[in-house]
C-alpha cells in the first residue's frame, strides 16, 4: 500500500505541469531603410524560452506584433519552431519588420534637425506550446526604445 502511494506521488510529481516562460533579453539591432513614402525598420530581438517541465515541449506557433503609438506596424509569425528538452532553456533571435507609413512619424524619423529619433516600441509576443497532450498559450508584452533615424542602435538589455 505504501509503495503504491509512493509511486503515485512520484508520477504526479514528474508529470504535473510546470511553467514555460518567455523572457526578452536584448535588442540586437535595428536596421533603418528610408524610402520616399516610408521608413522601413528591421528589429532583431533575443529572447529566452525556459522549460521547467520534466517532459519535452513543442513550440507550435510564435507570434510577434509591433506597435508604435498603439498602432500595429508589423507582425511576424513563426510556425514549427524546434522543441525544448525537459528542464532546459534556449535562446532565439526574432526579427520583425516595421514599415512606418504614418506621415507624422515618417517626417519625425527623417528630420535632420533632430539628432536622436527615439520611438517607443511595444512588442506583443504569444507562443503556443504543446506537451503531454496539453496545449497552452504563453504571452508577453515588452517595451523598447529604438532609434528610427539611423542604424545606430547597439545591443542593449530590454527592461
Amino acid at each position: 500500500m505504501a509503495l503504491c502511494l509512493f509511486l503515485c506521488c512520484l508520477i504526479l510529481f514528474f508529470l504535473f505541469p510546470r511553467s514555460v516562460t518567455l523572457t526578452p533579453v536584448s535588442v540586437l539591432s535595428v536596421m533603418v531603410y528610408f524610402t520616399p513614402d516610408t521608413v522601413e525598420m528591421e528589429v532583431k530581438n533575443l529572447i529566452n524560452i525556459t522549460n521547467d517541465n520534466f517532459s519535452p515541449v513543442q513550440i507550435v506557433e510564435f507570434n510577434v506584433q509591433g506597435l508604435v503609438s498603439d498602432i500595429v506596424v508589423g507582425k511576424t509569425k513563426i510556425s514549427n519552431m524546434t522543441g525544448l528538452k525537459s528542464r532546459s532553456q534556449r535562446s532565439y533571435t526574432i526579427q520583425i519588420d516595421l514599415p512606418i507609413t504614418d506621415k507624422g512619424l515618417n517626417s519625425y524619423c527623417k528630420s535632420n534637425s533632430i539628432k536622436i529619433h527615439t520611438l517607443f516600441l511595444e512588442l506583443q509576443m504569444t507562443m503556443n506550446i504543446s506537451y503531454l497532450a496539453h496545449t497552452e498559450q504563453v504571452s508577453l508584452n515588452t517595451f523598447e526604445y529604438i532609434d528610427c533615424g539611423t542604424n545606430s542602435t547597439i545591443p542593449h538589455p530590454v527592461r
